[in-house]
């Protein structure tokens, strides 16, 4: 089934399966509020644009205030501003066997492509995942309380959102955030494939391969230098690496 149409969950339970969601603006799926629970198994979600409505990035499958979302042989392809936002405490999404590819930049917002960004406290968990060819950070935990854990993971050929120019990170850890990724392996990322930035910001990888991270040149004088690195450590942050 094809639904041009967006889907909203608020303070409700749905379950969908071999679904596809294609083309909508703004939010493709939302779900908001204690109490709401989302669970998708085979499911397509493309195409997203950014549209008319507030959001200022449009997002592919966006979770806030509290909502739940288990997602299992999901696929979100070409979606403009962020494939998967998941914001707020008490906000969790577990994710298995998913792609997020190819999401891009909105007008105007040379911060967006994001495949993945939990903020503000929320909870993710990815277990065998592919995240590749998305824009300016592939997969992104920021704030205090935020916890990511990734596991058996693929991210690949991260792209700078500024005509070619800036950040194409592997995946970030920063403002507090603490991401937990054993078993991942970054490549062909832009500036740089693992970065734990931040006071407060925690670190933890096992068996973490990270290879051929390339230079990217900056858009503006504030950007802070091409980059090339591997893994980045910064401002008060910490990481423990485990081979």
């Amino acid at each position: 089934m094809c639904i041009r149409d967006r889907l909203v969950v608020d303070g409700a339970r749905a379950e969908l399966d071999r679904v596809w969601l294609d083309r909508n603006e703004d939010v493709s799926v939302y779900v908001d509020g204690d109490g709401s629970e989302l669970i998708l198994t085979d499911v397509l979600v493309t195409g997203t644009r950014s549209g008319t409505g507030a959001a200022a990035v449009a997002h592919g499958i966006s979770l806030h205030n509290g909502a739940r979302a288990e997602l299992e042989r999901v696929l979100l392809d070409s979606n403009r501003g962020t494939g998967l936002f998941v914001s707020d405490p008490d906000t969790s999404l577990r994710l298995s066997a998913a792609a997020v590819l190819n999401t891009q930049p909105d007008p105007g917002t040379p911060e967006s492509g994001r495949g993945l960004h939990a903020r503000a406290g929320a909870r993710v968990k990815l277990s065998g995942g592919l995240f590749a060819h998305n824009h300016d950070v592939a997969v992104l935990a920021t704030g205090p309380g935020t916890l990511l854990q990734g596991r058996d993971l693929a991210i690949s050929n991260t792209q700078p959102a500024a005509n070619g120019a800036g950040r194409g990170r592997g995946l970030e850890v920063s403002e507090g955030a603490r991401g937990e990724i054993p078993r991942v392996l970054i490549r062909a990322s832009h500036q740089v494939g693992l970065a734990v930035l931040g006071p407060a910001s925690e670190g933890v990888a096992r068996e973490l391969r990270v290879r051929k991270t390339y230079a990217s040149p900056c858009p503006n004088q504030a950007c802070r230098g091409p980059g090339g690195a591997g893994v980045v450590v910064s401002n008060g942050a910490a990481i423990e690496l485990d081979d």
